[in-house]
């Protein structure tokens, strides 16, 4: 009796999609991707005071913290990525996601402007600007090598899932990213170095008011630096995922670990301070799930059209990030 091909039970994850080579008729396999994706965010960025107050919100209690602006960050991201097969469900990937745009800015939020400082301020003194917006950023994010393991296949085994394991080193090839201002005041640079205090790109003496330093310089630099595009990390990616295809259906699930070191020659240096409990970036642990439906297809011509629905979480751990200045903070 006629039966259906095969292909009808290969998976349509892209997460599991693992090219093989010397399998059959079929000694090699290469699978050429290209990916776009748009991310935005926005948050709500509050600091502490000392000057309590009730609002309508917090059903007449005192409040201890006050509105300071409210972020947002948008990136388009383009990554071309090949994936090579070696053998029996082996294969060797490379990545290299290029960020089109990334744009970051704070904006005043609702009265902030007109709140009272903090505590370590003077009365009515304003310490800073709520409204600030970076330059916008463009290059190389990282080139990522890895390989993808598929230790079992539905394909081969019906009554088995799909189960693929794998890691990746992610490496910085660009420029790590830097504390700028694309608005700055007049006299002072986009990108200041980090001793740069004045910000005005001149590594110029310190007065009278310095002390014992009185006389000696800022620092060794001149000029301004590149906003960079890049984390400045070198990282280590372990993940592993399932699925199961149910005839026109198939529900997956998986989990990801991501472990960063910072290189020498980022931000994070300065801030790698004697006695800081917490010099590295935190550790980024990621649970995904989703269910692709597959509504049409032609296995004979390899043709078909997948819908995937995925939601993920991502746990991130106590460590130095970047955030809305690009250097890195305490989390």
């Amino acid at each position: 009796m006629p039966q259906e091909p095969d292909v009808l039970q290969d998976t349509v994850i892209d997460l599991l999609d693992v090219p093989d080579a010397f399998d059959g008729n079929d000694k090699f396999d290469i699978n050429l991707r290209l990916s776009y994706e748009y991310e935005s965010r926005s948050a709500a960025v509050r600091r502490e005071t000392n000057v309590s107050q009730t609002g309508l919100t917090t059903g007449g209690y005192l409040v201890d913290t006050l509105d300071v602006a409210t972020y947002y960050e948008s990136t388009q991201r383009l990554t071309p990525e090949i994936n090579i097969g070696l053998f029996h469900d082996l294969a060797f990937s490379i990545r290299m996601p290029v960020i089109l745009s990334n744009t970051r800015r704070l904006e005043e939020r609702g009265d902030s402007s007109n709140q009272p400082p903090a505590t370590d301020g003077l009365v009515g003194e304003q310490l800073f600007s709520p409204n600030f917006k970076s330059p916008t950023r463009s290059g190389i994010e990282y080139l990522a090598m890895g390989f993808d393991w598929g230790v079992m296949n539905q394909f081969r085994n019906p009554a088995r899932p799909n189960w693929v394991i794998g890691f990746e080193g992610r490496f910085n090839v660009s420029k790590p990213l830097r504390a700028c201002n694309a608005e700055p005041k007049e006299g002072q640079v986009q990108c200041a170095h980090e001793a740069d205090i004045n910000r005005n790109g001149v590594a110029d003496d310190f007065d009278s008011s310095y002390g014992d330093l009185a006389g000696e310089p800022e620092g060794n630099f001149s000029g301004e630096q590149n906003p960079g595009v890049s984390r400045g990390t070198t990282g280590l990616e372990g993940h592993a995922y399932v699925s199961k295809r149910l005839s026109y259906i198939e529900p997956y699930t998986g989990v990801s670990a991501l472990f960063e070191f910072q290189n020498s020659n980022t931000a994070y240096g300065p801030f790698n301070l004697e006695g800081s409990l917490v010099n590295h970036p935190p550790l980024r642990g990621t649970i995904v799930a989703g269910a692709a439906i597959i509504p049409w297809e032609q296995p004979e011509k390899y043709r078909r059209i997948s819908i995937d629905f995925r939601v993920k979480g991502t746990y991130v751990s106590e460590g130095r990030d970047y955030l809305m200045r690009s250097a890195p903070v305490m989390k």
